[in-house]
């Protein structure tokens, strides 16, 4: 099996380093790279990221994380140097950092062999069943974040709240 995965609020508690590092808004470094010079990237890894990523193996996935422009004109350098000090790139074969939908990334990616795309909005999961239908989809809504956004009802978007619920469904 083949693992697409989104980064923040799948793999990563984006969250919680929003909540921490609201003081930095103020002084304009929340959104930089220097930001990982204050906080240990490592440090919200959700406890089951790593295992995740060891048990399904290195050559199996690929991180697909979305820039976001509105945060600013360091937001590449801030995604980029994340998931660098992450420390994930060890456990993974390749991470791509991409603007918009990501049905069209996906559809790229995807080799004719199964295929299980992660992500934890809907948005995201939806563009991809539309462009590549044999690729499985599942949402990741951790505990406490179901806010976040509209949650699937729909049977070809599966819902799970753990990396362990991915690991039972293949």
């Amino acid at each position: 099996m083949k693992y697409i995965l989104d980064f923040d609020h799948t793999l990563f508690n984006t969250s919680l380093f929003g909540q921490k590092a609201s003081a930095y808004e103020e002084r304009g470094t929340k959104i930089t790279s220097a930001i990982w010079d204050i906080f240990d990237a490592t440090s919200f890894l959700y406890d089951d990221t790593l295992d995740f990523l060891k048990k399904v193996g290195k050559d199996n996935v690929v991180i697909l994380t979305a820039i976001k422009p509105s945060l600013g004109v360091h937001a590449r350098e801030f995604q980029e140097t994340k998931l660098e000090k992450s420390g994930v790139r060890t456990f993974v074969d390749d991470i791509i950092f991409m603007e918009g939908e990501k049905g069209s990334y996906v559809k790229d990616l995807y080799a004719n062999v199964p295929t299980l795309f992660l992500d934890d909005t809907l948005e995201q999961l939806q563009s991809v069943r539309r462009v590549c239908p044999d690729v499985t989809t599942v949402q990741m809504v951790r505990p406490l974040l179901e806010h976040r956004g509209p949650i699937s009802t729909s049977k070809d978007i599966a819902v799970v709240t753990s990396l362990a619920d991915v690991s039972q469904m293949v």
